[in-house]
């Protein structure tokens, strides 16, 4: 994710929105556009919390290999192994738009939320192949 910020601005510092609400993370994404990435806070408090319980970080995981779409905007599916989670239920050329009616519009996107959710977890996927939408069942697994 990012998003263009006030002058000034160093990764490490929290991201806030108009509330004053932490909402991520900075970290040097574009510098040279001008932007910078933010990690999504729920993403860093997951893997916090994750370390803290077991040691290690285990995120869900739809095992595709995917890209970020422009139009329309999302995480293109460029292939889906066999023994993936997705197997039978995405196929390359699709565009994910949303998980659980949370707005996808990039391969960051879907990353973060899918590691919120964490492996097991049942998901509804809004995908686009071509003009056409539709919805796909999934249950994360586990890339570990």
């Amino acid at each position: 994710l990012s998003s263009a910020l006030p002058a000034g601005a160093q990764a490490g510092e929290p991201l806030l929105n108009v509330e004053g609400q932490v909402v991520g993370l900075l970290y040097d994404g574009v510098p040279a556009a001008g932007h910078m990435a933010f990690l999504p806070s729920e993403l860093v408090l997951g893997v916090a919390d994750d370390l803290r319980s077991t040691g290690k970080v285990t995120p869900g995981w739809l095992g595709i290999q995917a890209a970020t779409s422009a139009l329309p905007a999302g995480a293109s599916v460029i292939s889906v192994p066999i023994d993936s989670p997705a197997s039978g239920s995405l196929q390359p050329g699709e565009v994910i738009v949303g998980v659980d009616s949370v707005p996808v519009r990039s391969v960051a996107d879907l990353e973060a939320r899918l590691y919120v959710l964490g492996p097991h977890t049942p998901v509804t996927l809004s995908v686009f192949q071509g003009s056409t939408a539709h919805q796909v069942e999934v249950v994360l697994g586990s890339s570990s």
